[in-house]
């Protein structure tokens, strides 16, 4: 199995604390786009991944975005050379330590997905 990824919204997961209203509608939309991506998965952005080291290695050459959509693409290549994801479910507490800063960083999360669609029509 080349991936195995934790994930707070996949069936049986459980959100302990789940984060303030905003990040939530943010993340529901990011999902959205990125289930179109990487269909089946539930999570992309969960903090926890174990991968394949041969095939992370293979689906990291093929990557061309590195920020918070990272994680969408990467999963898309692994994907795309034939590798299987395992989607755990987890109990999640939010953390207001997180680096993500919804005003900042929203904006180029959207914006890398937008390129992921967008390299995919060529």
């Amino acid at each position: 199995m080349p991936a195995a990824i934790a994930s707070r919204h996949a069936p049986g997961a459980q959100l302990v604390r789940p984060q303030p209203f905003g990040r939530r509608l943010g993340g529901a939309a990011f999902r959205a786009l990125a289930r179109r991506l990487v269909p089946g998965v539930h999570d992309t952005q969960c903090g926890f991944k174990i991968f394949d080291r041969v095939g992370v290695q293979h689906a990291l050459r093929r990557c061309r975005v590195n920020g918070f959509a990272f994680d969408v693409e990467l999963l898309r290549q692994i994907r795309r050379g034939g590798g299987r994801i395992a989607e755990i479910a987890v109990a999640w507490t939010d953390d207001q330590r997180s680096t993500f800063r919804p005003l900042h960083d929203g904006p180029a999360a959207f914006a890398d997905l937008l390129r992921l669609y967008w390299l995919e029509l060529r």
